[in-house]
């Protein structure tokens, strides 16, 4: 939901649809910033939880076997 009015701010922005402001660059960079938080800072996070959950499920079982 986030995503798609961010989007849609964006797409207004650049196609000129409104009186541009003064803070037209700052505007524009605000939203591409934006739309990479809201869509691929979630995806990286959850990449990163799976990789560490396989690392410490495997680092598990090689200490366990280890200290036997």
């Amino acid at each position: 939901m986030q995503f798609s009015y961010w989007l849609q701010q964006l797409l207004v922005l650049l196609l000129g649809l409104e009186k541009p402001r003064k803070d037209y660059k700052e505007l524009v960079c605000h939203h591409f910033v934006t739309l990479w938080l809201v869509g691929c800072v979630p995806t990286i996070i959850e990449m990163q939880t799976k990789a560490n959950s396989i690392l410490v499920s495997y680092t598990d079982g090689v200490i366990s076997s280890i200290t036997r």
